[in-house]
């Protein structure tokens, strides 16, 4: 991630991305503590998928849909179809994919049919 930033900083002088990472249970302890005080509210985060819906029915994001206009190659085309889906709700553009985690799990027949075959 840090190298994206500094990519962006290095390419675009006129804004300047900090990137402040912490580990997942504190930034969402962090984001809605920091979104309801009203105080230094960062203008971007990213959130993994799942908390899109929680963030948009508790008014903690703003839709996209006037700033995609200034940028047309962020378009549902350019994305896989699911990942893009997630950040529409009601109609309006709430997220830009960036990643996609799969949650699969690899396993040895033999193994398990040796050590754990109630397992199967």
């Amino acid at each position: 991630m840090q190298k994206m930033v500094d990519e962006y900083n290095k390419t675009n002088p006129k804004y300047k991305i900090k990137n402040i990472s912490m580990k997942e249970a504190d930034m969402y302890t962090k984001i809605p503590t920091v979104v309801n005080s009203g105080k230094n509210i960062p203008d971007l985060t990213i959130v993994h998928a799942e908390r899109i819906k929680q963030y948009v029915d508790n008014g903690m994001l703003v839709s996209y849909d006037n700033s995609l206009k200034d940028f047309p190659e962020i378009k549902e085309e350019n994305y896989v179809p699911e990942a893009w889906k997630i950040g529409q709700l009601n109609g309006k553009r709430y997220s830009i994919p960036l990643d996609i985690h799969s949650f699969i799990m690899y396993y040895n027949k033999d193994l398990v049919k040796k050590y754990a075959p109630h397992a199967l």
